[in-house]
């Protein structure tokens, strides 16, 4: 397997498939811009596939998370089947972790400015799931919307200080009804403060893309829908697996060093 020191620098793009397709949108990361992917599905392989564009070139990228964990093992194997090695590519990738809402703030708008000052090698910050801790139940709403809203004007003054295009990666958030129910009152945030918040991140965004669970129709294969709203374009995108790499190639290749 191989590093990919050697590759020449090309434009990073959000890859929705492993296949290139003319139809499937492909929006460029331009330095400077702050892109918002909201959606409930396909986000992870897209990431992946952005670590490993990232790292062909030679460069890292600044995951920002809200306590969720990366998906290493498949990062890992969609590396294996690329034929590259999945040490390195997992070594591209930069993890900070915020675990309250007040502690993502803290990274969003003191730690990553000052990485993204002294780490030259950072091509993108993804920034993963910030209403995960700006939604949770022990902070009130009018902080919420305060932090979230300062959050994002840091992310693009960041972006643009930096020349360095940073996506905030917004899984579709639970809502409640604030109503009481038999079952006690309500304990998550309301659908409006929901709305809101994600209202919030559309409009600061310099692009939009939604993506959706769908399917092929009669074709029945199972996949997702993206959505550029600002460019009124709605894409399907069949579900398509990578092919792992097969055990006894690795084999061979071990036995050839040897």
């Amino acid at each position: 397997m191989s590093t990919p020191s050697q590759s020449s620098s090309k434009p990073l793009t959000l890859r929705f498939t492993d296949h290139p397709r003319p139809d499937v949108p492909e929006p460029p990361l331009t330095p400077g811009t702050l892109t918002l992917v909201e959606g409930a599905t396909g986000t992870e392989a897209m990431r992946q596939r952005l670590i490993i564009d990232c790292a062909q070139n030679g460069r890292t990228v600044l995951h920002i998370t809200s306590g969720n964990p990366i998906d290493s093992t498949g990062l890992a194997r969609r590396a294996q089947a690329q034929g590259l090695d999945p040490a390195y590519v997992l070594h591209a990738s930069l993890i900070a972790r915020g675990f309250t809402a007040y502690q993502l703030s803290a990274l969003l708008e003191e730690r990553m400015p000052d990485l993204l000052s002294k780490d030259d090698s950072i091509a993108a910050v993804l920034v993963l799931d910030p209403l995960a801790l700006y939604t949770d139940e022990d902070v009130r709403q009018e902080e919420s919307m305060s932090l979230t809203q300062h959050a994002v004007d840091h992310l693009k003054d960041a972006s643009r200080e930096h020349a360095c295009p940073i996506v905030i990666v917004q899984p579709r958030r639970p809502a409640w009804d604030p109503s009481p129910s038999r079952h006690g009152p309500a304990s998550g945030p309301s659908r409006k403060h929901v709305a809101d918040l994600l209202g919030l991140l559309q409009t600061v965004a310099d692009e939009h893309i939604g993506v959706m669970r769908g399917d092929a129709g009669a074709v029945g294969a199972k996949g997702c829908v993206i959505e550029l709203p600002q460019q009124e374009r709605r894409v399907h995108v069949a579900e398509t697996g990578f092919k792992q790499a097969r055990l006894d190639r690795f084999a061979l290749e071990v036995g050839g060093r040897g």
